[in-house]
């Protein structure tokens, strides 16, 4: 039996662990809930777009690109914290960004 989770296949093995493997290093859990813990631990990094990242990519694309991103940035913001939409983008990326910042609109 077998799990993907963010990205990352986890194997049971006849002894009953679970084996995975992170940035091409082996890990082994007892439990399941063990062995997403340590994943969601050791690709945080990964997972979290901050307002820094958002400035570097920005910074590396055209005009046309960069003004498509920032639309949907600013799509993202008019629903970000709402009733009606607080999932945010996915489960897994967490997107951190101030939204009442105006920076965007300065690149």
């Amino acid at each position: 039996m077998e799990w993907n989770y963010k990205g990352i296949t986890i194997y049971i093995t006849r002894e009953g662990n679970f084996n995975f493997t992170i940035f091409g290093k082996a890990y082994e859990r007892d439990t399941l809930r063990k062995a997403k813990k340590l994943i969601d631990e050791k690709t945080a990094d990964f997972y979290k777009m901050s307002h820094s990242d958002v400035t570097k990519m920005l910074n590396k694309l055209n005009y046309k690109e960069r003004t498509f991103v920032i639309q949907l940035i600013s799509e993202l913001g008019l629903h970000a914290n709402t009733n009606y939409c607080d999932a945010g983008i996915s489960e897994d990326f967490v997107f951190e960004y101030d939204f009442e910042l105006d920076e965007l609109n300065k690149n």
